[in-house]
């Protein structure tokens, strides 16, 4: 955090809230815009007084990459949590050292407010705040035998969209950070994978996507035996004691043995059965590892982190988890290389309740690890936890802020009982964090939250289209004014606290008064803490078209429903209760792609000699368009706007021409929301022309 003094944290505070206006007038207010004209008024680069990047990391299970973002002060974020508030955007740059250098993995943002100064229950001050963005992503990956160690850039900005791919763009308020991140390999395309005898199922499912292997395994003859063996195959064998020692030994690798027997030596010393200490002694010695000595190096450990450390816990505050982000500081030591199981480094999560100030334990999760060469300064993991905040909201007027303690343990999970016991490896770190806000709710409605990706309090409740500001929920992204819906609806609300009631979605038309409920199985997305995987229930209706609401690790997006009405008009969609109670939401849906057409009056290669004007028309129509241009790459000039244009004529005079041959390009963008996931959609058009 840069440290301002009175006089210049006013005049800090002065520039952000006039910011849109400033940068209006001038692009280069900031000095952030770098091919402009205009001279700096005020130069900034990089300032972190209000906001930075404490840690960034990747989570190799989930294929998500994360960065926490720390929010020092009280104001200087757009006004309080009943207003709009300010945006954090943080865009993910990934560099797998293969000479491509950065690509652009994409952007996401979190809301932020100015959100009062409060003290936790020591009198400490509840800052700064903690806030998360995840990003989920499709990385390249790797066989196991060959580590991939992509090196991770994210940049922070304050309130201002980031660029798509400048890694190294200028920034006003907001930080840059790099770190090295490990893609998890692909253990199925090992030197051992069994594909002679596995090779048939797999190609079945291949062949039958629709039809799940465990359906396939019991209609094709041998198919048990080899379903077996492809889930062994996918799981990574566990090197034993003995066995890590003697690879250790043979790479000339010196790890304590106080490290390499924890998991033994903890479990022997908490059981306290004379058994047990036995079967321990045994393996000890039967690795050559010396058990008395072995032991009492254990005991005296404490929060060690030679080996890693925990830097950062914080809330992803619209996804609803809690993410710790840790740096595995050393190549080796983890328990096997990356065609092995390896370890685990397990983060516990507890909250402190304001009520009565004790601390409680909400759920452990962890990420595997590995010996990796080539590790460098070390690696980032992130560890997630999802979890259900609704029962700690309060009304905007309230603001929640509440302090939250991550214990790092590798490979034995931390203590659920006692927050204050320290690790043997690992350590211990607090953080605050801030619970979006809710609604008053009578406990026992339907509550719908998102239709179509947009939260329903954006959509404007006559029309069915996107109000003025909406944004995609997910990631935060903004939308069109007046936006429409196309493609897959997916509708979010609440679900956890309604856990074993039933509901149903009813869909009306209202332009044909045609109405229907849904009856297709609901696919969600669930966690499983005992295995650190996302899961995926299925839910089925019954023969009235009612759904079960799911408990939160069931369902950890709060889908209640997710269709395709495939049309142009005006929908109202309704959740309706056993117990008559109704929510309502109408959606303008726009499945239409916009037309563009383009036509040259002399077609064909060799219509035009060099230095003639190219003539011809072009047709835009779409009920949603956003805009279109007309470009040439043979002339200067440019045709663009923002209404249907039906055979308008187009001239684009070649004389100042160096290429004979070019294009003519035509580009129409509708305002469209896709698949409630991505804000507009575009449609092109071109022509070749060359000159004689």
């Amino acid at each position: 955090m840069l440290k301002l003094t009175d006089k210049e944290l006013k005049v800090h505070l002065e520039q952000r809230s006039n910011a849109p206006r400033l940068l209006a007038a001038n692009e280069n207010y900031f000095g952030t815009f770098e091919k402009s004209k205009l001279k700096a008024v005020f130069p900034l680069k990089y300032n972190t007084a209000f906001e930075g990047l404490s840690c960034i990391g990747y989570h190799p299970k989930m294929e998500e990459l994360t960065a926490t973002i720390q929010i020092h002060r009280n104001s200087g974020y757009g006004g309080g949590l009943c207003g709009k508030g300010s945006m954090e955007y943080v865009r993910f740059f990934i560099d797998y050292q293969d000479g491509a250098s950065w690509q652009d993995m994409g952007m996401a943002a979190v809301n932020v407010h100015d959100i009062p100064d409060t003290k936790d229950c020591s009198g400490n001050l509840e800052k700064p705040l903690s806030y998360v963005v995840r990003l989920k992503i499709d990385p390249k990956n790797l066989v196991c035998s060959r580590p991939n160690l992509p090196k991770l850039r994210v940049v922070l900005s304050w309130n201002i969209p980031l660029l798509p791919d400048r890694p190294f763009q200028a920034v006003a308020w907001g930080d840059a950070k790099e770190t090295q991140i490990q893609i998890a390999p692909l253990i199925f395309l090992s030197p051992t994978f069994p594909i002679e005898k596995i090779g048939t199922i797999l190609t079945s499912a291949l062949e039958n996507p629709a039809i799940s292997i465990n359906a396939l395994a019991g209609v094709l003859p041998g198919s048990g035996s080899k379903l077996k063996a492809l889930k062994e195959a996918v799981v990574a064998p566990k090197i034993e004691l003995a066995e890590l020692v003697q690879l250790y030994e043979a790479e000339k690798i010196k790890i304590e043995p106080e490290r390499l027997g924890a998991k033994i030596l903890h479990e022997t010393v908490y059981a306290a059965n004379e058994q047990l200490n036995l079967q321990s002694q045994q393996i000890f010695a039967a690795a050559k590892l010396n058990w008395a000595e072995s032991l009492k190096k254990f005991l005296s450990l404490k929060g060690n982190t030679s080996y890693e450390e925990l830097h950062c816990v914080g809330l992803d505050y619209h996804r609803e988890a809690l993410v710790a982000t840790l740096k595995v500081k050393k190549s080796n030591g983890y328990s096997g290389n990356l065609c092995s199981r390896g370890s685990k480094e397990y983060v516990g999560f507890w909250i402190q309740t304001e009520e009565d100030c004790a601390w409680k334990y909400i759920g452990t999760s962890f990420v595997n690890v590995h010996d990796v060469t080539g590790s460098g300064e070390g690696l980032s993991y992130s560890v997630v936890l999802p979890y259900d905040f609704s029962g700690l909201r309060n009304q905007c007027t309230q603001p929640v802020v509440l302090k939250i303690r991550a214990v790092l343990s590798w490979n034995v999970p931390p203590s659920t009982k006692d927050h204050t016991i320290i690790p043997y490896w690992g350590n211990i770190l607090d953080s605050y964090i801030q619970i979006a806000p809710g609604k008053k709710w009578d406990g026992k409605s339907p509550v719908m939250i998102t239709l179509g990706g947009v939260a329903v309090d954006n959509i404007n409740p006559i029309s069915g289209l996107t109000k003025p500001g909406a944004k995609l929920e997910f990631n935060q992204a903004a939308v069109y004014d007046n936006s429409p819906f196309g493609g897959t609806i997916v509708m979010q609300g609440l679900s956890h606290p309604l856990a074993g009631m039933k509901y149903r979605v009813k869909v009306k038309n209202m332009i044909t008064a045609l109405e229907y409920y849904l009856n297709s199985p609901l696919h969600l997305i669930g966690y499983d803490t005992s295995t650190n995987q996302i899961t995926h229930p299925v839910i089925y209706p019954d023969v009235n078209g009612y759904y079960v609401y799911q408990s939160y690790l069931n369902n950890i997006s709060s889908v209640l429903a997710r269709f395709n009405p495939g049309t142009n008009d005006l929908l109202e969609i309704s959740i309706e209760h056993e117990n008559m109670s109704v929510v309502t939401q109408r959606i303008q849906m726009d499945n239409e792609v916009p037309v563009v057409a383009l036509k040259t009056n002399k077609g064909g290669c060799g219509g035009y000699a060099k230095g003639d004007t190219i003539t011809g028309t072009f047709t835009v129509s779409d009920t949603y368009l956003l805009n279109y241009s007309l470009t040439s790459s043979l002339a200067a000039n440019v045709y663009s706007g923002t209404t249907n244009v039906i055979n308008g004529a187009f001239a684009f005079n070649t004389a100042g021409s160096a290429s004979p041959c070019g294009s003519i390009n035509l580009y129409a963008v509708q305002k469209t929301i896709i698949d409630s996931a991505v804000a507009g959609s575009s449609k092109y058009a071109s022509e070749v022309v060359c000159l004689k």
